[in-house]
């Protein structure tokens, strides 16, 4: 790996430690704005490594820090046992790690505003392909079931890539049409790779792998399926995506969460009509009269 890329991985593993701080340093320490990333030297790169010497105060001073961000970074940087542990993990389950620095990190994810530092990948690498976003209620009936029996194996005959969080309902039966259509299809988890959430579909994330598609999550190894998580996860699943497609929804839904991370970067946003007096579909049709 490569010098940037394991300093970046070792940040993300530093309590208080998340994208915004990272890209901060990036600039102030290697002169580079995020969007220079992939087009940047190994020397420029490299430099981030000068981190390793600085002091809090450095931190303050040089990189514009809190004196609480400046401190953890200190401490963690500190602390090799985390880099080391991660990757032995790593290793050992056969996942694939990419950071910011590498240039097979997804670019439309890159794009989005504070994208992650890191992402864990289980199964095939994420290429660069046409990908929606499939999103709604946990609460999916027939008619949702419907809905995506309609689009999801279209989407697959054409090549898109069906990008959703694994949660039960809409984001389950999204996965499972496309991995029944033979489509690439993409979880993006709330939880680290080794404790999946929802653990009830450990099975289907199996299956996903074997059949060629991808889980992946932003967070490290271990890390439990925090409340806090998942606002971060839907942020992914927008960022990955061109497009997003909103199937039965609630007026309080996730799913509109991730709707309006992907308006937010000017990503199409598509929404399933219901009934007009369907509490599931309220979302929907709030996204519609926008």
């Amino acid at each position: 790996m490569k010098i940037c890329s394991s300093v970046l991985w070792h940040l993300s593993l530093t309590d208080g430690v998340g994208p915004a701080t990272a890209i901060r340093l990036l600039k102030s320490v290697c002169g580079l704005l995020l969007a220079d990333l992939a087009e940047a030297s190994q020397f420029k790169l490299d430099l981030i490594s000068k981190i390793f010497s600085f002091s809090a105060h450095d931190f303050v001073m040089r990189c514009g820090l809190s004196q609480r961000a400046a401190e953890a970074c200190v401490r963690g940087l500190a602390d090799a046992s985390l880099l080391h542990s991660e990757g032995e993990l790593a290793l050992r389950h056969g996942v694939h790690v990419v950071t910011l620095a590498d240039a097979e990190y997804p670019q439309l994810l890159r794009n989005i505003h504070r994208p992650p530092i890191v992402l864990y990948i289980k199964g095939a690498k994420l290429k660069e392909t046409p990908s929606i976003a499939v999103v709604g209620t946990r609460r999916a009936n027939h008619y949702a079931r419907r809905a995506l029996e309609l689009v999801v194996p279209e989407l697959a005959a054409s090549g898109w890539s069906v990008v959703s969080g694994g949660a039960v309902g809409v984001d389950t039966v999204a996965h499972e049409l496309a991995i029944e259509c033979r489509g690439h299809t993409a979880v993006v988890l709330g939880s680290g790779l080794l404790r999946p959430y929802p653990s009830t579909n450990k099975k289907l994330f199996e299956s996903v792998v074997a059949r060629g598609g991808s889980v992946v999550s932003p967070f490290p190894l271990e890390a439990r399926p925090e409340k806090g998580n998942f606002p971060a996860r839907n942020r992914v699943v927008a960022g990955l995506a061109k497009s997003c497609l909103v199937v039965q929804a609630p007026g309080r839904s996730g799913a509109l969460i991730t709707a309006s991370y992907a308006l937010a970067e000017n990503r199409d946003v598509y929404a399933v009509p219901g009934a007009v007096d369907d509490v599931l579909s309220q979302g929907c049709h709030d996204l519609i009269r926008q």
